[in-house]
């Protein structure tokens, strides 16, 4: 069987290390740490584990970090882990297995889901149903063998993906969970971890001029702090180069950066635009559930800007009932993804709770109440605070005969809910034949309308309805 070493970078990790450490005992032959400036007891940690540790000067590059750690170790594979990540129980039986000799041809690299922890607390158990996770899990490399020229590359965001790309590699999926504590938000903001990786995207965008990669990762921290224009802007020209790599015959994966840039036009309300990036992806023959969220979305939003053109006209019949049914049929593509792996990193929800929340909507404007309804319902199992969710299952209520039930259920979100909450009261009202109530209920509703701001696809909806029952 092939030796297998832990191989990770570690500084001030004393609250996080031990669970890392404690997940692979048993499972690797041996632990080499280097140790970019500790002033904790990350040492000791890694001393008791058994570890071999050496100090490295932090030059603001992890991949010269990995590689320092990689030279140390000669022979056998390697698993990659950081100190604020651990094997899920199980994964190193997979791993093992994985690297029994025998087999038919040695394997070069493993892929391992990676799952996202969204609180400090979370057991990996909520982690790996999904309860407790920030968004769906993404394959990694973190399994690789030991040969003499695998090397990191990128001073953030480190990959393999040159050695990865070379001709004849032995790649599998291995069910070998990895999970992740990192990610929580209040814990990257206590590390600093946001300033650290835009400053270090910054100076590999500077050093990688021509790989669309790392500005396309550029893009995700700009839009994570608000910097909106100049993520429109980065995101542009990551696709140029996209487009120039392609013509060159680089190998490359553009899933990540037609994602960002179909995400980009359509919460900006280019929808044309968006249209023709996602058209692009289809082009690639970029295969990630994705884009068909993104057309989803896109399509429902296009049938919502119909309706609220003709919201409070009877004789409109359902606008855009064709772009209705082409939604549907891409979000629930989406959702019938939700068990797969991708390399590539899915939108937040886009194979759960984000797509079935688009469903929903879309299920309720074709006036479909029970799918809806069994929509908004998988998003609460997922998410029971989401008002959105919650509000959607209130309207299929109505919609469905059960106005009785659904002020029940509103009336703990009337506080919240604003403007879209208490016209939805005002129709369940109407239902009810309590007119005065209605009547009060739409005139708080317009009160608290934003002036001059678009209305919502609800809003436009439920102002229909109230149209056809007046």
């Amino acid at each position: 069987m092939s030796r297998l070493t832990l191989c990770l970078i570690a500084r001030d990790e004393e609250q996080m290390l031990p669970a890392c450490l404690a997940s692979v005992r048993g499972v690797v032959d041996r632990i080499v740490a280097a140790d970019t400036g500790s002033t904790d007891k990350t040492r000791a940690i890694l001393h008791a584990a058994g570890a071999e540790v050496f100090d490295f000067a932090w030059r603001d590059d992890f991949a010269a970090a990995r590689n320092a750690v990689l030279e140390r170790v000669h022979d056998g594979h390697v698993l990659v882990l950081d100190a604020d990540e651990r094997l899920a129980g199980g994964a190193g039986r997979v791993l093992r297995a994985a690297l029994k000799s025998g087999s038919k041809r040695e394997l070069d690299c493993g892929l391992l889901p990676l799952h996202h922890a969204s609180t400090l607390d979370a057991s990996e158990a909520d982690v790996l149903s999904g309860r407790k996770r920030l968004v769906e899990p993404v394959l990694l490399p973190r399994l690789l063998r030991r040969a003499k020229d695998l090397r990191w590359e990128g001073v953030v965001h480190e990959n393999v993906g040159t050695w990865l790309a070379r001709p004849g590699r032995a790649i599998r999926t291995l069910d070998a969970p990895i999970v992740h504590y990192g990610a929580v938000p209040e814990w990257r903001a206590a590390r600093g971890k946001r300033e650290r990786n835009l400053a270090l995207l910054e100076a590999r965008c500077a050093a990688e001029p021509e790989d669309p990669t790392p500005r396309a990762y550029l893009v995700n921290e700009l839009l994570r702090i608000g910097e909106r224009a100049r993520a429109r802007s980065e995101i542009e020209r990551a696709l140029e180069l996209a487009r120039a790599a392609r013509a060159r015959g680089v190998p490359l994966d553009p899933t990540h950066v037609l994602t960002l840039h179909a995400y980009t036009l359509l919460t900006s309300g280019e929808l044309d635009a968006a249209s023709a990036s996602l058209d692009l992806a289809r082009d690639w023959q970029c295969k990630h559930p994705n884009f068909d969220f993104l057309t989803g979305a896109l399509l429902e939003h296009r049938a919502s800007a119909a309706a609220r053109t003709d919201a409070g006209r009877p004789d409109a019949g359902r606008p855009g009932a064709e772009l209705l049914e082409r939604a549907a049929l891409h979000l629930e593509r989406a959702l019938a993804a939700h068990s797969t792996l991708w390399p590539a990193e899915t939108l937040p929800g886009a194979t759960s709770f984000a797509a079935a929340l688009r469903l929903g909507q879309v299920r309720l404007a074709q006036l479909r109440t029970q799918e809806a309804l069994a929509a908004f319902d998988r998003v609460l199992a997922e998410q029971p605070d989401n008002t959105q969710a919650r509000l959607g299952r209130i309207e299929a209520l109505i919609a469905g005969g059960h106005p009785d039930r659904a002020l029940g259920e509103l009336e703990p979100l009337l506080a919240s809910a604003g403007a879209d909450g208490w016209l939805v009261a005002a129709w369940a009202a109407r239902e009810l034949g309590q007119t005065a109530d209605a009547r009060a209920f739409s005139e708080t509703a317009a009160r608290l309308a934003p002036n001059g701001a678009p209305r919502s696809a609800r809003w436009a909806r439920v102002a229909r309805a109230l149209a056809a029952a007046a």
